[in-house]
């Protein structure tokens, strides 16, 4: 059970970090666009 809910948190975290990534590029492009 403990790997289990270890391998779901790393999904998670490198969920979260992807989102994180796309929303700052998105920011930037924003910003450049202006």
């Amino acid at each position: 059970m403990m790997s289990t809910r270890r391998r779901y948190s790393v999904l998670a975290v490198l969920t979260a970090a992807s989102w994180a990534t796309v929303a700052v590029a998105a920011e930037m492009v924003l910003q450049l666009a202006r």
